[in-house]
């Protein structure tokens, strides 16, 4: 049997048995078609697929909350391709000292 946690934030510790889940989020990841310039496909999604998402009649129905759309960046290949330097958290800092960062070299 595992060891019990002791959980930083007690609103999440939840019983094992339950399964609360107050919201359901869906991921969808899209590509660019080889025929599309990036701006052209840029263009579409933010603006036409966006308004044609939100306008569905499904939408509307099973009453989604939200609706965001996420960008990566053209360098994100490249930093992918770069190891991270570890920067481990920083006491004296409150917005770093909870976290470990990754950071990257300029690219």
């Amino acid at each position: 049997m595992a060891e019990a946690h002791t959980f930083t934030f007690e609103r999440l510790n939840r019983p094992a048995s339950e399964s609360h889940q107050p919201y359901l989020k869906l991921l969808f990841f899209v590509t660019k078609s080889p025929s599309l310039s990036d701006e052209e496909f840029h263009r579409h999604w933010e603006t036409i697929h966006a308004d044609l998402t939100v306008a569905a009649k499904n939408f509307q129905k099973i009453k989604i909350l939200r609706y965001v759309q996420v960008n990566f960046s053209p360098y994100l290949p490249k930093l992918l391709t770069v190891k991270p330097r570890i920067v481990p958290p920083d006491p004296g800092d409150p917005r770093k000292r909870s976290f470990a960062w990754l950071s990257y070299p300029s690219i």
